[in-house]
């Protein structure tokens, strides 16, 4: 819904306005909802649709979840029955030719209505939803509903949602920070500071992996310096996806230093 005037919107993405103004107040209460007492309103969000209809596009499959580190900017195919874009690496996901259905998720306030997908699903948290008022294909959720919180990282919601609906296997594209490197892709036109310390990556990384136990996954970095790291048996291990050719090493508890590789920066 447009509004037709100049008009702030909050973080959760609701309508404010810093005085009484009847003409506009007139228009918000007739097209969005007012909150009480308040020079606030929201947008009625329309959706038909429940996370429960994710399930004949996830169950059974092996789902690609793209996160945003550096080697997003080489990514040229996928190897998976769904992709699941977190935040901004759908600009990435949205480029490349790989016909398969695409999920974008979002959990966080942050970037706003930045990640609109051409074609699929916008799958966010409920208090997100705001932004995403006019998506044809809007799917909400509550973190809390797979063990998680508001504050949880997106991709280990995302993993949580795979394991309810029963994914037979989980390919993580692009999480960098797995390989100890630190940074966003360029493509996601966002900076590693924004969000804190890029050296919080590292403890994210931790999460990550944790998160993954229970269900075969395979961290893939799509670059010719960056190796596969395989923490379970591989799942859809073709290294002929990539226009480059990619080593591969073992991960462990820690990674040993590779005197004749050597890594781009990278994140999540």
């Amino acid at each position: 819904m447009i509004v037709p005037f100049p008009i702030r919107r909050l973080d959760d993405g609701s309508y404010w306005l810093a005085r009484h103004d009847i003409a506009k107040e007139k228009w918000l209460d007739e097209n969005m909802i007012r909150f009480n007492n308040e020079l606030r309103w929201a947008s009625p969000l329309v959706t038909d649709r429940q996370l429960s209809d994710l399930s004949a596009l996830i169950t059974g499959k092996t789902v690609a979840i793209v996160g945003k580190g550096p080697s997003l900017d080489y990514l040229a195919a996928l190897d998976a029955d769904v992709v699941i874009a977190i935040n901004q690496s759908i600009k990435k996901v949205d480029a490349i030719d790989h016909g398969l259905p695409v999920i974008m998720m979002q959990q966080d306030t942050g970037p706003k209505d930045t990640c609109y997908p051409k074609d699929g699903i916008v799958l966010v948290r409920e208090e997100v939803g705001q932004w995403y008022s006019e998506a044809e294909n809007l799917v909400l959720y509550g973190p809390h509903d797979f063990g998680c919180t508001d504050a949880s990282l997106t991709a280990i919601v995302a993993v949580q949602i795979c394991k309810r609906l029963c994914a037979e296997a989980i390919v993580m594209y692009c999480f960098d920070s797995i390989a100890g490197i630190l940074g966003y892709a360029e493509c996601c036109e966002v900076k590693p500071e924004d969000g804190g310390d890029p050296k919080r990556f590292n403890l994210h990384s931790h999460k990550i992996k944790d998160s993954l136990e229970g269900i075969d996954h395979t961290f893939v970095f799509p670059s010719a310096e960056t190796p596969d790291i395989d923490p379970q048996p591989a799942v859809q291990d073709d290294p002929d996806q990539f226009q480059l050719p990619l080593e591969t090493i073992e991960l462990t508890d820690t990674l040993e230093p590779q005197d004749d590789l050597e890594l781009p920066l990278a994140s999540d």
